[in-house]
């Protein structure tokens, strides 16, 4: 059966095993794909965390930067459920 990877888009055949269906093209494609989750994950983390403390602490010149980190983490947000629904191909950002 002819199947899209979950990584890449790139179409390929689903080889019949036990288990779980075959989500991507490639171990490679997996690889890339668990590694992205992690990066984007980290950065959402941080930028969540850096968020926090300029809320917390109330600089007045700090407080502009919420719109923009607020903006940020809901694209990072997005993007983590993109790679974890295994739906969607791969996009540089």
């Amino acid at each position: 059966m002819e199947r899209s990877c979950g990584y890449c888009g790139g179409g390929f055949l689903e080889v019949h095993r036990r288990g779980r269906p075959q989500l991507y093209c490639s171990v490679a494609c997996r690889s890339a794909r668990q590694y992205e989750v992690g990066r984007v994950n980290s950065r959402l983390e941080r930028l969540e965390a850096r968020r926090a403390d300029v809320v917390a602490k109330a600089r007045r010149w700090e407080q502009g930067m919420v719109p923009v980190m607020d903006r940020q983490i809901g694209e990072l947000t997005d993007r983590l459920h993109e790679l974890t629904s295994g739906s969607a191909p791969h996009t540089t950002q």
